[in-house]
């Protein structure tokens, strides 16, 4: 995302000195130790804002990237072939759980406070900043997914696109 972002606006990744931090961006930010983090802006950007810390977004997809769909989903062909069923069945429930939580706000943020151990304010925040984004919920475009696994593929996270056409050919995806 780093590569991708800084090559889009024209500037020479190899510059950039990158400093690996684990998953304290928001602390690490906060008090200076770096300049920027590569991060969800619908997780740590929203923690940002909640402390006061003044930070500027540059969201990928206004960088070079396609729209990304902030789920990632992956399987491998060997346990497709075993339960034909199983993408289509893990997107319904996704599809479910996402309608469900955007229906009970409340109940969702009590059941991700409760299995993890989070501040339910900033649960409850992180959730509003992202629920746009959810309606409808899971909407697959093909040419989207698409574009990410090209993307992907272009900056080495994947040895080669998957073939997404072939996946709702074989009705394994739905539109």
């Amino acid at each position: 995302m780093l590569r991708a972002t800084v090559e889009a606006d024209g500037g020479d990744f190899d510059a950039v000195r990158r400093t690996t931090i684990g998953f304290s961006a928001v602390p690490s930010l906060a008090a200076g130790r770096v300049d920027a983090v590569v991060t969800f802006w619908n997780a740590e950007g929203v923690a940002l804002r909640r402390r006061g810390v003044q930070a500027r977004e540059f969201r990928v997809d206004r960088y070079g990237a396609p729209r990304y769909p902030e789920l990632v989903v992956t399987t491998t062909g060997e346990r497709l072939a075993a339960d034909p069923d199983l993408l289509r069945d893990l997107l319904a429930t996704l599809a479910d759980g996402t309608r469900a939580a955007l229906a009970d706000r409340p109940a969702a943020v009590r059941a991700v406070t409760s299995a993890s151990d989070s501040d339910p304010a900033l649960v409850a925040a992180q959730l509003t900043a992202v629920a746009p984004a959810l309606r409808p919920p899971l909407v697959l475009r093909p040419a989207a997914l698409d574009a990410w696994a090209r993307f992907d593929a272009r900056f080495g996270i994947l040895e080669r696109p998957p073939d997404v056409r072939e996946l709702f050919r074989a009705g394994l995806m739905r539109r």
